[in-house]
């Protein structure tokens, strides 16, 4: 059995647009900018078609706006992480729930514990 604990979808929209400003402030786009040069890399590419490197290939091309590149890492990776819990959830093996209570989640790795015994 895996256990997944989930967070609300406002709580998770939240950090993953966190997650997206803090990749531009610590030079995504300089990164993106370095591989392109260095391996001659077009929009057709496959590693071109990663979720932010899209987008901000995009940016550096000039068909949109910073601010754009980073609203639509946001939705594409928001779109990527609901297709990821769907995926996840059909899987009979995989234990999904929210919670933010601590004796919850301990409760739950301990029954995972017993269920998990090898012989």
């Amino acid at each position: 059995m895996i256990a997944i604990e989930r967070v609300n979808k406002e709580e998770h929209h939240k950090k993953i647009s966190q997650r997206v400003n803090t990749m531009v402030k610590k030079g995504i786009v300089d990164e993106l900018e370095y591989a392109i040069n260095k391996y001659d890399l077009s929009q057709t590419d496959a590693s071109m078609k990663l979720i932010g490197y899209k987008q901000f290939f995009q940016y550096l091309n000039d068909e949109i706006s910073m601010s754009d590149a980073i609203e639509k890492t946001i939705n594409s990776t928001n779109q990527f992480a609901k297709r990821q819990m769907t995926w996840l959830r059909k899987m009979q093996f995989i234990n999904t729930r929210i919670s933010n209570n601590q004796l919850a989640i301990q409760h739950l790795n301990e029954k995972i514990l017993k269920s998990s015994v090898i012989n």
